[in-house]
C-alpha cells in the first residue's frame, strides 16, 4: 500500500507540474498576443495621424499656392485632369494621377499647351485633390471651394480667397 500511495502522490506532483507548465504557456500566449495587439492599435493610431497630417499639408500648400493666383478666369488647363494658373512665383499647376497628386512650376505657353520648364514634386501618395468652380463674392473677389481626399475616404476642405488679377 505504501508504494501505491507514493505512486498516487508522485503522478499528482507529475500532474501538479505539467498543469503549471501548461498555465504558464497560455499566461505567456496571451500576454505576447496582448502585446501584438497593443502594437497594431499604436501602429494604426500612428497611420492615420500621419494620413491626417499630410491632409493638412497638401491642402496648406495648394491653398497657398491658389492665394497667390488671379481670379479664376485666367486659369489655363494643359489637361482635364490638371489645372494651371500663374503667380508672382511663376506658373504653378496641380494634376490628379492615379498614384496621388503631381505639382509643377515653371513656364507654362498657354498657346502651345505645354509646359516650357518645369519641376515636378510628387506629393504623398493616396491624396488626390478637386478645386470647385469660382463663385463671385462681390465684383473683386472669387472664392474658391478646395477639397483633398484619401483612398480611405479621409477629406479636409477649406474656401480660399482669391482677389481679381492680385499678384502676391
Amino acid at each position: 500500500m505504501n508504494s501505491r500511495v507514493k505512486s498516487t502522490a508522485v503522478g499528482f506532483m507529475l500532474l501538479e507540474t505539467m498543469l503549471s507548465i501548461f498555465m504558464l504557456i497560455v499566461v505567456s500566449l496571451l500576454s505576447m498576443s496582448y502585446a501584438v495587439d497593443l502594437s497594431m492599435r499604436m501602429t494604426q493610431l500612428l497611420t492615420a495621424q500621419q494620413n491626417d497630417a499630410q491632409l493638412a499639408m497638401v491642402l496648406d500648400l495648394i491653398a497657398d499656392d491658389l492665394a497667390c493666383a488671379p481670379a479664376h478666369t485666367t486659369w489655363k488647363r494643359a489637361t482635364e485632369q490638371e489645372t494651371i494658373w500663374t503667380t508672382a512665383y511663376g506658373d504653378v499647376g496641380f494634376e490628379n494621377r492615379n498614384k496621388g497628386i503631381v505639382r509643377s512650376k515653371g513656364t507654362f505657353d498657354h498657346a502651345a499647351q505645354r509646359w516650357v520648364e518645369r519641376t515636378r514634386s510628387y506629393l504623398p501618395l493616396g491624396i488626390w485633390y478637386r478645386i470647385d468652380g469660382a463663385r463671385d463674392d462681390s465684383a473683386h473677389i472669387s472664392l474658391v471651394d478646395l477639397t483633398v481626399w484619401t483612398a480611405d475616404r479621409r477629406q479636409a476642405a477649406t474656401t480660399i480667397t482669391v482677389r481679381s488679377g492680385a499678384q502676391v
